[in-house]
């Protein structure tokens, strides 16, 4: 943890417990609050990385199957958001067991489906459909997460933003034509319903996966 992350914790009164993640925007704790006896997610942005639509596109979205945002604010150099806390990830859960039951494949599935409707229906593209971004709950809910790259697209609009993360990304948004944000969120969807249902990504190697996904050869299983 650095310095003014520290400083923060100290300023606010929480307590650090761990890092639950870190990329090149920042940094995700989980803390402890001792005035609401509870643990919650405190993403740390830097300032020069922060994005204002990330903030207005949760304080607008409100549904069950969406993390919620209790509060944010600037310090120093950084942006700090306080966040609900979810123990685990669809990703992590995938990592463990490779393959989910029948059971856990339709309940999350289910949960997907309704995240993501919550955001469409208020014409919010996520554009980082992927299991690392479905957290789970303490009551084993799904709760879509991190709207960084997320924007609010009109219906008739195609997107020139080329974002997201490769093995997800739709055909053309890896070949830069300009898309509909929100079939490529749905394409997203069915890779991770893939993963969940084979507990296998589609293509190891990147070259080979970029080629695959722009020749819309997919591999085929017949073990599900």
């Amino acid at each position: 943890m650095n310095a003014r992350d520290e400083s923060y914790l100290l300023k606010k009164g929480f307590e650090f417990r761990d890092i639950i993640g870190a990329g090149g925007s920042g940094v995700v704790y989980r803390i402890y609050d001792p005035a609401y006896h509870c643990e919650f997610a405190l993403k740390s942005i830097f300032r020069s990385k922060f994005n204002q639509s990330e903030i207005d596109i949760m304080n607008k979205l409100e549904d069950s199957n969406l993390v919620r945002l209790y509060n944010y604010e600037f310090y120093e150099d950084s942006v700090y958001l306080l966040m609900e806390y979810c123990p685990t990830s669809l990703h992590d859960i995938l990592r463990q067991k490779k393959r989910l039951s029948f059971e856990q494949l339709r309940k999350y599935s289910i949960g997907i489906l309704k995240a993501v409707k919550a955001c469409h229906s208020n014409k919010i593209a996520h554009k980082d459909i992927k299991p690392a971004n479905f957290l789970i709950d303490q009551y084993d809910r799904i709760r879509l997460c991190d709207f960084g790259l997320s924007s609010v697209q009109l219906d008739s609009a195609l997107d020139k933003n080329f974002v997201g993360s490769v093995p997800f990304m739709a055909p053309e948004i890896l070949m830069r034509k300009p898309h509909d944000a929100f079939k490529t969120d749905i394409w997203a969807v069915g890779v991770t319903f893939f993963i969940m249902a084979t507990g296998m990504l589609q293509w190891q190697e990147r070259i080979a996966l970029l080629y695959v996904i722009i020749c819309y050869h997919l591999l085929l299983v017949s073990n599900i």
